[in-house]
């Protein structure tokens, strides 16, 4: 008998990188750059899931004044409202309103309708009415702070023209109360928005509309 003789061994070599041209190293380079930009366009374009715009909500109250509760959060909320009235005869009467509740104004901007009161210290009432009624500043053992503590005052109304016979007015108020009679520390008063309402039905009931 004879002897099968034994298969050739076939060796596979693996080409190594620096072997491949070149040219086709970088067609390779540029696909991979070409697919992972896509991917990234394609996840950018995705919408946003949640994301809504709060809608200012309109209460009227009162014939001649519209006001506008903006239910959007912020840390400085100012009350709006727009009466029947050009901006020149607003701005005539807003200093009106404000002496009729005992305030003196201490800055008037007459370029952009601009009336301010600063550091005005109030106890108990304002132009005849509780305090209590247009500021929070919690309880105490003798009943509402705003009414038992002296309250000190910024406030601020600025009108925009809406149109020839239309005028927004905005009215900004914060406070602070602090104790009277006795120590004590100073507390955060929040606005009732009743201040701001009533400066906006005033100011319209005084102007009478264009």
């Amino acid at each position: 008998m004879f002897a099968t003789p034994a298969s050739p061994r076939v060796t596979r070599r693996v080409r190594p990188l620096d072997s491949v041209p070149l040219v086709v190293q970088l067609l390779a380079a540029s696909l991979a750059a070409s697919l992972a930009a896509c991917a990234s366009s394609n996840r950018e374009a995705e919408p946003m899931s949640g994301a809504s715009t709060p809608v200012p909500v309109r209460v009227q109250t009162s014939p001649e004044v519209v006001t506008t509760l903006n239910t959007m959060p912020t840390t400085s909320e100012a009350n709006s409202a727009v009466v029947n009235a050009s901006v020149g005869r607003a701005w005539s009467a807003l200093a009106d309103v404000y002496a009729e509740l005992g305030l003196t104004p201490t800055q008037f901007r007459s370029g952009d309708y601009l009336l301010t009161v600063e550091n005005a210290r109030i106890k108990r009432q304002l132009g005849n009415v509780t305090l209590s009624r247009y500021l929070e500043c919690g309880m105490g053992q003798s009943g509402a702070n705003a009414t038992n503590y002296e309250v000190t005052m910024n406030l601020r109304s600025q009108l925009r023209a809406v149109d020839s016979t239309h005028t927004e007015v905005r009215t900004l108020l914060d406070a602070t109360a602090r104790p009277v009679a006795v120590s004590g520390t100073q507390v955060n008063c929040q606005t009732t928005n009743a201040l701001e309402q009533h400066i906006a039905t005033t100011l319209a009931r005084k102007t009478g509309g264009d």
